[in-house]
């Protein structure tokens, strides 16, 4: 296993922040190879082993926040109009927002009311799609 991906579970309450702030010293490339190792791990267990891939699966947590930090990968620091601060989920939900494929999913993350962060919404969208 790699040294970027260093985190002992899927509860992102547990050290989250840390591993956070380790990805976004890392380059992209390096990044994308994470991505793709941990692509193929979760191929082994679903495709190889017949495991099922849940919320319980270490290498889905590991996928998603990979994922999340290849979308935050050298975003500049910036405000919404309310100054909250902007985060990938603004930049798909304006970019990709008009496409009918993405369309639902993301009015839908967006109506989810127990979702109080930016940060959580991105989850919920990279969950949903």
């Amino acid at each position: 296993m790699s040294d970027l991906m260093r985190f002992q579970g899927p509860d992102s309450s547990a050290g989250g922040g840390e591993e956070v702030q380790t990805l976004e010293n890392v380059s992209a490339e390096e990044l994308v190879k994470e991505l793709e190792a941990t692509v193929d791990r979760l191929k082994v267990l679903y495709n190889e082993k017949k495991e099922p891939v849940n919320d319980n699966t270490i290498e889905l947590a590991r996928f998603c926040r990979c994922l999340e930090a290849i979308l935050r990968h050298q975003q500049k620091e910036k405000l919404t109009f309310w100054g909250e601060r902007k985060d990938y989920f603004h930049y798909l939900s304006e970019g990709l927002g008009s496409l009918k494929t993405l369309d639902i999913p993301i009015k839908r993350v967006q109506g989810m009311n127990e979702l109080l962060s930016v940060q959580g919404k991105g989850r919920a969208l990279i969950r949903i799609c």
